[in-house]
């Protein structure tokens, strides 16, 4: 696995470690995916390389709410219900 530091604001706003895709891959070539045709060959769809685990975040320093609001992309939680 190859690790960058990125700034989350889900579930709280914090810095975490996320996967990335290898560059080095001869699947994707680095961009993580790849596009598989359908069988009517109109329409595709995105598959992910398995150089990499989009969904891996690991939470390694959490940002007070007070702090975060001052960092640019900031996303302030809304008041409806997302379901």
């Amino acid at each position: 696995m190859r690790r960058r530091i990125r700034y989350t604001t889900r579930p709280r706003p914090a810095i975490a470690l996320v996967d990335r895709p290898h560059p080095d891959c001869t699947t994707c070539a680095g961009h993580g995916g790849y596009q598989v045709p359908d069988v009517d060959g109109e329409s595709a769809y995105d598959e992910y390389c398995d150089c990499w685990h989009p969904d891996y975040q690991r939470v390694f320093l959490p940002i007070p709410t007070a702090l975060a609001r001052r960092l640019p992309g900031y996303i302030a939680p809304s008041a409806e219900s997302p379901f």
